[in-house]
């Protein structure tokens, strides 16, 4: 069982863990279906990660300081979420 309670004021939400957090609805299940009907354009892929790349750099964010700054934390939530996938087996 998943608890979510994001905010002190957000109503407490519990879900089977089995069950994914967004509901299905007709508008999502439209617009996969047309992201699945149109061909991949691995040239725009390739154009808008470098632009996202750029705008990276030029915040500052990237290269990192330390790379290995908060690998803890990073490994820490990595159990918690295997774990949460293994619960229901």
């Amino acid at each position: 069982m998943i608890v979510l309670a994001s905010l002190p004021t957000a109503r407490r939400v519990v879900l089977p863990s089995r069950h994914s957090v967004i509901r299905r609805c007709k508008l999502l299940d439209d617009f996969e279906r047309g992201q699945r009907a149109q061909p991949v354009d691995i040239e725009a892929n390739f154009r808008i990660h470098e632009m996202l790349l750029e705008e990276a750099r030029q915040l500052g964010v990237i290269p990192l300081k330390d790379p290995l700054d908060g690998i803890e934390e990073d490994i820490r939530r990595a159990r918690v979420f295997r774990d949460l996938g293994n619960h229901g087996k």
